[in-house]
C-alpha cells in the first residue's frame, strides 16, 4: 500500500450566504457557493452588500488532521496485531468508506483505549460523519493523554465551529496557535469564525498571518476579497479575488462582476 501524507496544509471554504438584512432567512435562501453551486441565484433575491449573514464553513474530504503515523512506521506506538486494522482502517479513511474506518479504529482501542493515535484518526472519521459530539470526545480525550497536541485542538475547533458552538471553537483555535503560531490552516479557521461572528477586522488579521505563513492559501484570499467587498473596499478586494481564482480557487462570477464594476 502506498504511504500517503498524513497531514492537510491547504484548507478549503466554502461560503454559505443566508437572508436579507434584518430577516430572517428561509431555508431555500442558504446557498453554498462551491464548484457546484454558484452565487447568481443568491443575487436575484439579495444585492451582495445587504447580506444578513456570512458563514465560512471550512471543508474538504480530509481537510480534518489525521495523525502523522503509518502502519509501517507507528513502531511502538501500534501494536503490531494491530497493524493490519490500522493500515484498513486508514484506506477506508481515505477512500470515505468511514464506517469501515470506525469498525477497525473500534477494534483497535478496545484492546488498546488510549492510543492517541486511533483516537485522533476515529475522530477525524467521526467527523466526516458529521457525528460532531463522538467527534468531539474523541479529540478531547487526546488532550486528556497529551496536552500538547495542536492538532487536537484544531480538529476539536473544527468541529466546534461545525457544530455551532463558536465560544469553544475560537478557544481551541487560540489553544493551537499558542502550541504552534506558524499553522497558517489554524489562523484561516479562526478568521472564518470570527467573518460568522461579524469581528471583520480580526478576521482580516488573521487572513493577513496565514498568506505571510503560507501565500498559497487561496481561500484565504478568496474570503478576505469578500470581506473587503462588505466594507466597501473593491480595491482591496480586487486583487485579493484574483489571486485566489489564479491559485484555482472557484471565484464565483458574481463576485468577479463586483470587483469590474
Amino acid at each position: 500500500m502506498a504511504k500517503r501524507s498524513r497531514r492537510t496544509k491547504h484548507v478549503e471554504a466554502t461560503l454559505v450566504i443566508s437572508g436579507d438584512a434584518g430577516s430572517i432567512p428561509a431555508a431555500s435562501t442558504i446557498l453554498a457557493v462551491n464548484q457546484t453551486t454558484r452565487l447568481e441565484e443568491y443575487t436575484k433575491m439579495s444585492h451582495l452588500k445587504n447580506i444578513w449573514k456570512i458563514a465560512f464553513l471550512v471543508c474538504g474530504v480530509l481537510s480534518f488532521r489525521l495523525t502523522d503515523a503509518t502502519a509501517d512506521a507507528a513502531g511502538e506506538k501500534i501494536p503490531q496485531e494491530s497493524k493490519d486494522f490500522y493500515a484498513h482502517g486508514t484506506d477506508s479513511l481515505w477512500k470515505g468508506d468511514f464506517d469501515a474506518a470506525l469498525a477497525d479504529f473500534d477494534r483497535i482501542l478496545a484492546s488498546d483505549p488510549n492510543n492517541v493515535e486511533i483516537l485522533m484518526d476515529r475522530g477525524v472519521a467521526y467527523a466526516k460523519k458529521s457525528e460532531w459530539d463522538h467527534a468531539i470526545r474523541d479529540f478531547g480525550k487526546v488532550l486528556e493523554l497529551d496536552p500538547s497536541s495542536a492538532d487536537a485542538h484544531y480538529n476539536r475547533g473544527r468541529a466546534y465551529a461545525k457544530k455551532g458552538e463558536l465560544k469553544r471553537a475560537f478557544r481551541d483555535y487560540d489553544e493551537a496557535l499558542r502550541l504552534n503560531p506558524s499553522d497558517a490552516g489554524a489562523y484561516v479557521n479562526r478568521a472564518n469564525v470570527y467573518a460568522v461572528t461579524h469581528e471583520y477586522d480580526r478576521a482580516i488579521q488573521d487572513w493577513n498571518v496565514a498568506i505571510e505563513l503560507n501565500p498559497q492559501l487561496a481561500d484565504a484570499y478568496n474570503n478576505r476579497g469578500i470581506i473587503y467587498l462588505l466594507q466597501g473596499k473593491p480595491e482591496r478586494a480586487r486583487p485579493d479575488i484574483l489571486k485566489a481564482r489564479a491559485l484555482g480557487y472557484p471565484v464565483s462570477t458574481v463576485l468577479l462582476s463586483q470587483i469590474q464594476n
